[in-house]
């Protein structure tokens, strides 16, 4: 049984069918991401409340480090939109953080199965 998410395209095994480990941060995030991608993933994806303005920090500070990086540079126009995409998301989680405060309690954690 292949519990990949690169199965064999004549298996007739379903996406579904796979174990959730298949999912974790570490297969979404491959080798070839660059680090602002990485940084931006593992903020929107954090299950713990607790980690998320953390992460929402490295996350901001990534891209504010690959902008300065890109410099005047005309070029690298698509990466540009998907750090703009990427920083309103943040914003959306860090507001999503203030509205339900109480999601980041470790009290609440513990009803999670």
């Amino acid at each position: 049984m292949d519990v990949g998410p690169l199965a064999d395209e004549s298996s007739e095994q379903k996406s579904t069918d796979w174990p959730v480990a298949c999912c974790s941060t570490e297969t979404i995030m491959s080798s070839n991401e660059k680090p602002w991608e990485v940084a931006y993933l593992r903020a929107a994806l954090e299950v713990d409340g607790q980690k998320v303005p953390e992460r929402i920090v490295s996350a901001r500070e990534a891209v504010a480090k690959r902008l300065k990086d890109l410099g005047g540079n005309p070029d690298h126009h698509a990466e540009r939109h998907e750090m703009e995409c990427a920083l309103a998301a943040l914003t959306h989680l860090e507001d999503e953080v203030r509205i339900w405060p109480s999601a980041t309690t470790p009290s609440n954690t513990a009803l999670l199965p």
